[in-house]
């Protein structure tokens, strides 16, 4: 099993659970944070797969926001244990309950496992429109190739695969 970088953005009393009960499973390489200016500069400056935000951290909501609008294909699991149930809003997955029966890590798992088969976001749609002006542009076979590639990029993806049918049969 491949392993998931997931950082977490949490208020500086409740960062020993939240490492604690991370930092135990094998397959996570967890960072945690507990400054939002420094969440919004490590999620620029170094591969994250999944974010595990904290709802009480002041300006959440604009987190979120920074987060979709620097990487769209991130995933965020907002956590909000002061609330009985919630809507994720902008966030991929939204938990109550962390901790109880491995909430939060069954979620983390469940995430990582749909975007192993997922192909596009919703909200990568602008990004693929800019990409689709430009395999247009793309002269010949390669260079189309090269814009793919480069678009792939673009929207944070970490592989492209090419596949071209030799024959009809």
């Amino acid at each position: 099993m491949t392993s998931i970088d997931v950082l977490i953005v949490v208020r500086r009393e409740h960062a020993p659970r939240y490492f604690q009960n991370l930092s135990a499973i094998k397959e996570f390489r967890v960072r945690l944070v507990t400054d939002p200016i420094e969440a919004r500069t490590m999620v620029v400056e170094r591969h994250v797969d999944v974010i595990v935000l904290d709802n009480s951290m002041d300006g959440a909501f604009e987190l979120i926001q920074h987060f979709r609008k620097a990487k769209p294909s991130l995933l965020i699991v907002s956590v909000d244990e002061e609330a009985d149930f919630a809507i994720p809003g902008n966030a991929d997955e939204l938990t109550t309950t962390p901790f109880t029966n491995d909430d939060l890590i069954r979620r983390i798992n469940r995430l990582m496992s749909d975007r192993r088969l997922e192909t596009l976001r919703a909200d990568s749609m602008p990004p693929v429109r800019e990409f689709a002006k430009k395999l247009r542009k793309a002269v010949g076979e390669t260079g189309k190739q090269q814009a793919a590639v480069s678009a792939c990029r673009d929207l944070g993806y970490d592989y492209v695969a090419f596949y071209r049918m030799e024959s009809g049969d």
